[in-house]
């Protein structure tokens, strides 16, 4: 029987998939990429680096099943210039052809324990605001005294952190009580949430072993909101499982279901961090992060050995594709940014 993790929401990115085998790719984006290089690199360094860009960009699209094609007559080592055909919205094209990549396998906090995080948060919060003169007197009426307009006042007062808050549903909490996500926030207010989590006074009361990340997207508020997850910061001093230790992510369908799931192999090295991580996590959830944001929380069932694993649920082919995809990315050896973009 085969191992499997149970699929956490994650929301597609609208990829198309063509049930008779076959992908239409609607759209032809002219790229040109721009390379920044470390000080001092050789032309040779140059050269050996712009190769490993595009073997990297070739990975990526070709996950993804979008044909490619580099202009042969650049000689510039600092840019790339290729077409590529797709069915990605513009944006998330980008994302795809720029991120760094960076994979991250992180253990979870559980929600009681990272809403009393915030609670601590909240508490400096409250006194930083009320020492700048932003929070006034706390007004106490009999609750059938007071207007639902002086309740919220007392709520923010109170609860400073939490005025963009959402939490999540009593639903929710009873089905996966260990969940690490915490809320939602809309993403016009996350820059002040994370300005509230970073603050100086702030890191001077928080624990060490407890951090929070945001997920690409929010498939239950929509579009306008991210999910707060609850993560640890390494505290059994392993090495961070990432890009190095995964060697190939697939999204796999069957004929008789819609439904795809996602197989993850691992190296020998990964084997092993992998199986520690998932015995001390049973019921419990491991992110999957790719540059600092969450792209996946499945829960694991059981201990996980030999390096071969599954995440399996409700997953439509777009979203298998997509996770597949961002698990199996490599990550850019330099920075690499979009100089120009056209629609043919």
């Amino acid at each position: 029987m085969p191992i499997q993790l149970i699929k956490n929401a994650v929301t597609a990115l609208g990829l198309v998939l063509m049930f008779s085998g076959c992908m239409e790719f609607p759209y032809k984006t002219e790229y040109q990429l721009g390379l920044e290089f470390p000080p001092e690199t050789s032309e040779a360094q140059k050269q050996d680096l712009n190769e490993e860009v595009r073997s990297v960009l070739i990975h990526r699209l070709d996950v993804m099943g979008f044909p490619v094609e580099f202009d042969q007559k650049q000689n510039s080592p600092s840019e790339i210039t290729f077409t590529v055909r797709h069915n990605f919205p513009p944006n998330d094209l980008n994302l795809v052809v720029t991120s760094p990549g960076k994979l991250e396998f992180r253990e979870t906090v559980p929600y009681r324990d990272g809403i009393r995080e915030l609670e601590m948060v909240n508490d400096v919060v409250r006194i930083l605001k009320s020492e700048a003169g932003e929070n006034e007197q706390l007004e106490f009426f009999d609750d059938t005294t007071q207007t639902q307009e002086t309740r919220r006042s007392n709520f923010v007062k109170r609860y400073p952190l939490f005025e963009h808050f959402q939490n999540i549903s009593d639903e929710q909490f009873q089905e996966y009580p260990g969940t690490p996500l915490l809320g939602y926030v809309s993403i016009r207010d996350t820059q002040e949430f994370n300005y509230w989590l970073n603050h100086p006074e702030v890191i001077g009361i928080r624990s060490e072993k407890i951090d929070f990340a945001w997920s690409d997207r929010c498939p239950v508020k929509g579009e306008f909101y991210l999910e707060l997850i609850g993560i640890f910061n390494n505290p059994y001093h392993d090495e961070i499982l990432g890009n190095k230790e995964v060697e190939e992510a697939v999204a796999e369908f069957r004929k008789d279901s819609e439904d795809a799931r996602i197989s993850i192999k691992m190296n020998v090295e990964g084997s092993h961090l992998w199986e520690e991580i998932t015995h001390r996590n049973i019921n419990q959830s491991i992110a999957i992060l790719v540059d600092g944001y969450v792209i996946s929380y499945p829960r694991v069932n059981m201990t996980i050995k030999g390096g071969n694993s599954e995440i399996s649920g409700d997953f439509q082919p777009d979203e298998a594709r997509r996770i597949a995809a961002l698990i199996s990315n490599p990550a850019f050896p330099i920075r690499v940014i979009i100089q120009k973009r056209t629609e043919k």
